[in-house]
Parts: C-alpha cells; sequence; structure tokens
C-alpha cells in the first residue's frame, strides 16, 4: 500500500486552515450581541429578541463548524507522521536483511 504522506499533511493544513475562520468569528461576534438602549417598546424588544435568537444560532453553526475541521486536521499530521516512521523502520529493517545475507 502506498500513502502519499506529503498529501496528508496537506490535506491537515487545509484543513486547519479554514477552522480558524469560524474560531476568528467566534471570537469577534461572540460579545456583539445587540443592544436595546432606551427605547423599550414591545415591538424593540420584538425586534431585539429576534436578532439576538439568530446571532445566537449563527455562533452555534460557526463551531459546528469548526470542530470536524479542528479534528480532521489534528489527526491527518500524527497519521501522516505514523506512516513515516512506520516505512522507515520498515526501509532499516529490509536494509538490515540485505546487508545480512550479503556477507
Amino acid at each position: 500500500m502506498f500513502v502519499d504522506t506529503g498529501l496528508l499533511h496537506s490535506g491537515a493544513t487545509s484543513c486547519t486552515a479554514p477552522a480558524a475562520w469560524p474560531k476568528r468569528a467566534l471570537t469577534s461576534c461572540h460579545g456583539d450581541r445587540c443592544f436595546l438602549g432606551c427605547v423599550a417598546s414591545p415591538p424593540a424588544e420584538a425586534f431585539h429578541e429576534a436578532v439576538s435568537a439568530s446571532h445566537d444560532r449563527h455562533l452555534r453553526k460557526l463551531q459546528a463548524h469548526r470542530e470536524p475541521l479542528t479534528v480532521v486536521g489534528g489527526k491527518a499530521h500524527p497519521g501522516a507522521d505514523g506512516f513515516t516512521a512506520m516505512d522507515e523502520a520498515g526501509a532499516a529493517k529490509l536494509r538490515a536483511v540485505r546487508c545480512s545475507s550479503a556477507t
């Protein structure tokens, strides 16, 4: 089986970078709840609640998109490193067998 570890690392980086975008959005939006202000009429309160609920849903969606990208990116680098280590160990054993059989 051939595993392109460079491609695995590239894929991990491709997942990790987009995972940072929702994180930055979460950080910048987290404290930006709508301020009702001095006008406390029923229509203003209803509008405030609707915008706040939409804001909260948006933050949850951002977090939901960030989590799988972070998980995939976080697992691909160690996976590529594991394949590389296994391949190098196998190559070293093969060289040892070749050297010992040549003598």
